[in-house]
Parts: C-alpha cells; structure tokens; sequence
C-alpha cells in the first residue's frame, strides 16, 4: 500500500464521516450544529479522525454514554479457511447448501463484511439475522462464569456474565458491522431478557435509528410458573426487531382474496407451512373428519359440573359430570367433535384438531401468524405470541444430541416463526451467535416445509469445543438422521422425512496470519488466498477492485505465535 493509498483511504473516510453526520436526525443534532461537526472533521488528520468523529457525534447517544472500546490495528488478520474435512456432504443430487463458520464472531463478522457487501453498490446481502446473544445474567456466575475469572470446565459454559459496560461494548462492536452486512430491505431479531432489554433497546436505536424500529416481540417463553423468582413469575422475554430501512421492508402479508375466497385453500396453506405435524403419531383421522387429523382429550368430565346422561351413535348412554352444558355437548355431538371410539360406544373425548395446533378458528380466521378477516383484509400480526418454550428447545436439543450440552436453546418452531415472517423464501439468514444450531435447523425445516431456498450462514466459537460436539453435530443429525459416528438419535422430522438430506454444509475456520502495517508482499499473497475463501462463502462473491486486507480483515486480537 502506497502513502498515495493511504491519502485516498483518508479522503473516503472523511467523507463518509459527513456524510453520516447529514444522515442524523434533526431531534439530535440540528443544521447549525451539523455544520460545526464536519467543519471540525474537515479540519481532522489521518492519525485522529476516528477519535474526531467519535467526539463529535458523542453527544447525539440517545440515552447513554459509555466508552467504547475503539477498532485498533493489530498486527493481525483473521481469514476464513474451508475446513473440508468437517463439511457435511448431501446424497440428493439437488440440494441448499449453507455455511458454519468457527471462530469468535468479531472476526467472521469482518469476513462476512468482505463477502456479502455489492461492491458496485455498497448494499448488504444478508436479509435475515437472527441472534441469541449472553444475557449478561447472574445465573451463568454460579456456573462458573465470573467474567473476572477464567472458566475450567469441562463442558461448555455459556459465558454472559460481563460488566454492563463491557456487555454493551461487545454488542454494539458487532451489531455496527451486523447493520453493514443487511440488505436495504432486511431484519434484524434480538432475542433479550428483562435485564438488558432496556439498555439494548437504546443501543439499537442508536445504531438502526429509532425510525426502523419494528417492534419489542415478547415471547412468553414458559409453559409453566417460574417459582426460584423472589417476587414475581417471569413468563416472558423479549425478541427485538429492527429494519434496516424500515421504509424499504415489510413482512409477509396473506390477502385471503388471493385464494379466489376459497377457506380450504387457506387451510391448505397453513397445512403445507408446518406439513411435517401432519406424520406426528399424535394426530389421527380414524372416522374420515373432513377437518384433518385430530387428538383426543378425555377432558370432557368434571366432577364438580351438572350429571346427565349423553348418548352415542350406537345406543350406548353415559351418565356423568360433564365440562360442557347439555346444550353445548349436543352442538359437539352433531358437529362429529365427538370421538366415541373405534367401535362407537366408547367413552366420549373430545377431538382436539391439528389445524387448531398452528391456530384458531373463530369468526375470522385466526392462526398465530396471520389474522385474515373475512372481508379480505391484509394480515396482522401479533406482538404476544407463543410458539415454542425453554423446556421444547431443551427436549429438542436433547433429542437430536442426546444429552444436554447447551443451556436454555432457543425452539426450533420460534425462529421458524420469526424467519417465515419474511416475505421471500430464498433468502439468507446469518446468525453470529449460532450457540446450539437452532437457526440451521429452522431454516432447513422451512424450506421442506413450503419448497423455498433459504441459505443460513452460522458463526459460533469453539469454547469447550462446543461448535464440534453440538453446532455441527446438530447440523449432521438433522440432515443425515444419525449421530456422525452411526448413533441411533430419538429425532426424526417425520415419518415420511426422516431426516433433511437434501442439504449440505461447508464448515470454516477462522485462521490468523501476522500481518505488520506495512508488509506489502505478504499481504499481496494473503489477498488471492481470502478472495477464493470467498468464493466458497458466497459463489455470487465479486472481487473488489481495492481491497485493503490490513484494515479489511484486522482481526480482535493481536497475532500471538505459538
């Protein structure tokens, strides 16, 4: 790199500092006060402009201030390396293929910021991140996991417990590079608790900007009472949503006109978004209900309910305390909600549907993702939703790897809910904080579920080699049906598909390389090398025409030789 490159770097740098400073809103910085700031970066030189725009800008936070911990130029790049040996290959002639990469998540970041960013347009690829970021709790301090200690343990620990200043450092260093890597019509889900949501409410509309803020989403996350909470039962967490320019995005939208009026097509629709329940061995259709497959509850008697007498089809009468009125058992009766068993005569149960299972049929037609009224207005969404639990993510972790490795995953059917929001199924999902591969599996299970070609790209670190006993391991067993050594697994998708074959996954490491500023000849060679990395990432990669690794690829660390 020549001083010339440098002087040019400088002046692009420069510009886009001022280019921002227009871009904030008058609420915080009003014109006279934005003339004043650039006149100052204007004035700033190559060795102090970073920490010149830091300074003016500072005052524009929306809520607090904290030291953020400034981007230093290591002696270092980090690059992403196709690890072969771990890819998971697919039998299936025709097949999505998608990415893992292993490695702390600042660096892939930088990666993916080479590898998903237009270069004739400056404009992100990424359409969907979703993140379960540390919840910088207590909790994880009993399990060892006092940030001022080093962690020694033999599993994986799940470290969040940072100082509030340091939890917000760390986010808000990879939430300003998750911003650059969205497309103009992307989203962004952050799964949070109670005790962050607040400052991490803040610090989103800082970097997003309030305006492309979507919606607080609270997930009630328990099926059960919390009672080891002092005072009160916490239920519930939060998912927050972000557009990158919420002008330029909207979620999916269902018009029942559409479907020319007719109700069993939208039905039809809902059964083919989540067709896989149709195989569970839960539901039946034993007597031919034209509603579709069913379960039976004996919960149709209660002892402290009105005694009288039903009749089944075939005669038989039963005499009991019943939920329901005689009025209302009647309507069941000959509405054939009624399930009397094989023979007829059996004890009622009453039929629980599994159209029912993904929503409610009520006067409008109401499921837990769309609202559509019958005057064919456009979907709504809701803000409370339940879909999936703590308790349903950890069974189905440990179905698949067998034992408990990872604390507190997030449900399989929770993102497919948040990713299946997204108007276009052949879109790109990253989630840099990829933890158990819950993402990984819900993107593969949506695109069986209604044929789309969505791409996940996952990151995750390999502390207590986490990423190779239960992110891949995961992946291996969802799409293969078995453990990576033959090991039986209790998960199936379903009994027609067992497993999610038709997809593969190529796994990279993250690699250093010493690299000092101004070692030209080195980074010359490491540049082919990244850009054919790149390739593998993204086949739709373009070479840029400048490309400074130095900068580009600084890696969180410094190079440290072993």
């Amino acid at each position: 790199m020549t001083i010339n490159d440098n002087k040019l770097i400088f002046e692009q740098k420069k510009k886009q500092f001022i280019e921002r400073i227009d871009l904030i809103a008058k609420e915080s910085f009003n014109n006279e006060q934005k003339e004043t700031a650039k006149q100052i970066i204007e004035s700033a030189n190559e060795n102090n402009i970073d920490a010149v725009y830091q300074l003016v800008t500072q005052r524009v936070k929306t809520g607090f201030v904290f030291d953020a911990a400034p981007e230093v130029n290591h002696n270092c790049v980090a690059l992403i390396s196709e690890n072969e040996s771990l890819s998971i290959t697919s039998t299936e002639a025709v097949h999505n293929e998608h990415s893992l990469i292993i490695g702390e998540n600042y660096d892939t970041l930088k990666n993916l910021l080479c590898t998903y960013i237009n270069p004739s347009t400056g404009e992100g690829m990424i359409d969907i991140i979703y993140i379960d970021p540390p919840y910088n709790t207590e909790s994880a301090k009993k399990d060892g996991n006092d940030y001022k200690e080093e962690v020694e343990a033999a599993k994986f620990v799940y470290r969040d417990k940072y100082t509030r200043d340091g939890w917000l450092n760390m986010m808000n260093e990879r939430l300003k590079l998750a911003k650059k890597i969205l497309s103009n019509r992307g989203v962004i889900y952050i799964s949070i608790d109670d005790g962050e949501q607040g400052y991490l409410k803040v610090l989103c509309d800082e970097i997003f900007g309030e305006k492309n803020f979507i919606a607080n989403l609270i997930w009630k996350c328990r099926s059960s009472l919390y009672y080891t909470e002092p005072l009160i039962s916490i239920q519930t967490e939060y998912i927050l949503a972000y557009a990158k320019d919420k002008s330029k995005f909207s979620l999916k939208t269902f018009d029942k006109d559409n479907i020319d009026g007719d109700e069993k097509a939208l039905e039809g629709f809902f059964f083919n978004r989540v067709k896989k329940l149709y195989d569970d061995e839960d539901y039946s259709n034993n007597d031919n209900d034209p509603r579709g497959p069913y379960k039976t509850s004996g919960k149709v008697r209660n002892d402290g309910r009105p005694i009288y007498t039903v009749t089944s089809p075939t005669g038989v009468q039963h005499t009991a305390a019943w939920v329901y009125s005689p009025e209302v058992f009647q309507q069941l009766i000959d509405d054939n909600q009624i399930y009397w068993g094989v023979d007829g005569s059996a004890q009622p149960r009453k039929k629980s549907y599994f159209k029912d299972y993904i929503g409610k049929v009520s006067s409008n037609l109401l499921y837990d993702e769309f609202v559509i009224t019958k005057n064919g207005d456009k979907t709504k969404k809701e803000k409370i939703f339940e879909v999936g639990t703590t308790e349903s993510g950890t069974k189905e972790l440990k179905d698949i790897v067998g034992e408990n490795k990872f604390p507190y995953p997030k449900p399989v059917e929770l993102i497919k809910y948040l990713i299946s929001l997204y108007p276009v199924n052949d879109c790109t999902v990253l989630d840099f904080f990829a933890g158990s591969g819950t993402t990984g599996q819900s993107v593969m299970e949506l695109n069986e579920e209604d044929g789309g070609k969505r791409k996940f790209i996952l990151t995750t670190n390999n502390e207590n080699n986490i990423a190779n006993d239960v992110t891949l391991e995961r992946l291996f067993r969802v799409i293969h049906g078995k453990g990576s050594k033959g090991e039986h697994i209790s998960w199936k998708y379903s009994n027609t598909v067992p497993s999610l074959i038709n997809n593969s996954v190529r796994v990279f490491d993250v690699e250093y390389h010493e690299l000092q500023l101004y070692d030209f000849e080195k980074a010359n060679k490491l540049i082919p090398i990244a850009e054919i990395q790149f390739k593998k990432l993204n086949p739709n990669y373009k070479i840029k025409d400048r490309f400074d690794i130095y900068n580009e690829l600084a890696a969180l660390n410094p190079y440290k030789k072993v």
